[in-house]
C-alpha cells in the first residue's frame, strides 16, 4: 500500500515512452473533441438557432466553473514532501 500511495497521480508521456509534447497534443485533441461535441449536441437539439452563439456561452459558463490554481508554495509549506 505503500507503495502505490507513492506513485505519482498523473503519469509522465515518457512512461510510455512517449516525447513531453505528447501530453500538449493529447489535451489538445481532447479539447477539440469537447468543444465539437457540444457543437454537434447543439446542431442536433436547435436547428435554426444561432449555435455558434450558444456554444460561445456554453463555454464561457465552463470557464466560469474552472476552480482557481493552487497555490503550490503555501501547499509545499503545509505539506512538504518526506522521504523517511
Amino acid at each position: 500500500m505503500n507503495y502505490i500511495e507513492s506513485l505519482p497521480l498523473n503519469t509522465s508521456p515518457k512512461v510510455f515512452g512517449l516525447h513531453e509534447n505528447a501530453e500538449i497534443t493529447t489535451n489538445q485533441n481532447h479539447s477539440t473533441n469537447f468543444i465539437k461535441t457540444i457543437i454537434k449536441c447543439n446542431n442536433s437539439n436547435q436547428q435554426g438557432s444561432d449555435s455558434e452563439n450558444e456554444v460561445v456561452q456554453i463555454i464561457i459558463q465552463l470557464i466560469k466553473n474552472i476552480p482557481e490554481e493552487f497555490d503550490l508554495m503555501h501547499i509545499k509549506i503545509c505539506y512538504p514532501t518526506m522521504y523517511d
